[in-house]
């Protein structure tokens, strides 16, 4: 799929706006602006940036092959991440609540709070891993599509990737992780609105392509992934956090959720319509034919904004996942192991965003594999995404209760990674997992409480 030179100026001059969008018009050095826009992100602003987060590599490539496996089927994945939204909503206006009057920057902060240091130490150490993995899907597909559209080596895509993401993420923190976010979900809702409507219309003569009958458990587990995957979703909390007020955040959850509708619907259009088309090479990767085939079917200047389409989807996570990484490495693991380094804060990001970058893109090509790498990590998100449900209706859930949960689950889900492979269910055992231990903890101790006041 090499696109001419045409397409790549396309892209070269969408990547230069990019950049320019991210690093105007400062220099952040507080840590309030640097981390958290000072709390000030308005309904539309904050929406766009929540769901720019949530739509990257893991959840593009992985859709696209499911389609291309299962059809329509996949659709439960969304369905689950929309009503995800909807239960989220409720625990966000009292998480924005909280996060004012105890000065929240983590996920970590909540469970410190709530539960202890030890809670917050075990929740910080896997929000740091699980965001961690989200770098490598995004850098791994993000190097892919680039090496697959120019036809240069792998490593040289990456390295291009992570220094524009670098350049505006040193500049302007988060402010540029937003900004960014903003022009890349329009661009990607417009783009993938034009070529559904241009797949829509596009005739197949003759398709011989089935697709399997999805398994009832994977689709449970689909859905299930969805439904729980924004509740451990530390990105989204610390948008949360950053959001100026409930009013701001009531239009930024709905936003978001709408915007979800749109975009799930545009893309499921496309990957059916690729799938009934079918690949030059029936043996293509799953993983790059949702590149390929575009630019394979695709005419001058569609080819380039479809790469940009999915750049764009990438690159809104990416830089949400580095920045993200970097802040919990520094407030939730340096801060807490070493003790308090507040004024040196902002520094101390800033040199984890290069450690990170570079750590990224070295296990990026050593692993290659965007499908695997999702499903693994999902779990970790999952399964803080089942233990904050719970402390969530069970607010004062002791420290060791958080780290039995939390430690079972994720042994559970490697093991079964080691020796099963990695699946949906290896996902689903890591959010199972925490959900019951977490949960009898807690109807337990409720339970215990209430025959000692009796």
């Amino acid at each position: 799929m090499l696109l001419n030179g045409f397409d790549i100026l396309i892209i070269v001059i969408y990547a230069v706006i990019v950049l320019i969008v991210g690093i105007w018009p400062t220099r952040l050095n507080r840590a309030g602006s640097f981390l958290i826009s000072d709390r000030q992100l308005g309904g539309a602003t904050s929406g766009l940036t929540i769901a720019a987060s949530k739509i990257g590599a893991g959840a593009i490539v992985t859709y696209a092959a499911l389609i291309f496996t299962y059809g329509a089927q996949a659709l439960w994945m969304y369905i689950g991440y929309i009503l995800g939204y909807v239960v989220f909503y409720f625990f966000a206006t009292r998480l924005h609540r909280e996060s004012r009057k105890a000065e929240y920057y983590t996920i970590a902060d909540y469970f410190r709070v709530h539960s202890g240091n030890g809670a917050a130490i075990i929740v910080g150490l896997l929000t740091t891993v699980s965001l961690f993995g989200w770098v490598l899907t995004n850098f791994i597909a993000g190097g892919k599509l680039l090496a697959l559209a120019t036809g240069l080596p792998l490593a040289v895509t990456m390295c291009f990737m992570a220094a524009v993401i670098l350049a505006y993420l040193l500049v302007a923190g988060f402010n540029a992780v937003v900004r960014t976010d903003v022009i890349q979900y329009v661009s990607l809702i417009v783009v993938l609105l034009i070529l559904a409507c241009v797949a829509t219309f596009t005739e197949v003569s003759e398709s011989d392509v089935t697709f399997e009958a999805m398994p009832v458990g994977q689709i449970i587990g689909l859905f299930v992934l969805g439904l729980f995957f924004p509740m451990g979703s530390a990105e989204l909390w610390q948008r949360v956090y950053a959001t100026r007020d409930p009013k701001s955040l009531r239009r930024a959850i709905v936003f978001a959720s709408a915007s979800f509708v749109i975009l799930a619907g545009a893309l499921s259009v496309i990957f059916l319509k690729l799938a009934q088309l079918g690949t030059p090479d029936q043996d293509i990767d799953k993983e790059i034919a949702v590149f390929r085939v575009v630019g394979d079917r695709l005419g001058s200047g569609l080819a380039g904004i479809w790469v940009i389409a999915l750049l764009s989807a990438i690159a809104s996570s990416a830089d949400t996942f580095v920045f993200t990484t970097s802040a919990s490495v520094v407030v939730d693991v340096a801060e807490r192991f070493l003790g308090r380094m507040k004024d040196r804060r902002v520094y101390r990001i800033r040199v984890g965003l290069i450690i990170s970058s570079v750590i990224g893109i070295t296990l990026a090509l050593i692993i290659g594999d965007v499908i695997n790498v999702t499903f693994l990590f999902a779990g970790m998100t999952m399964g803080l995404g089942a233990v904050a449900m719970v402390v969530w209706l069970y607010p004062a859930l002791p420290s060791w209760v958080i780290i039995s949960a939390c430690t079972f689950g994720n042994v559970a889900s490697l093991i079964h990674a080691l020796f099963k492979g990695i699946s949906v269910t290896t996902a689903v055992i890591n959010l199972g997992s925490c959900f019951i231990i977490t949960g009898v903890c807690a109807a337990f101790i409720a339970g215990t409480a209430k025959i000692r006041r009796v």
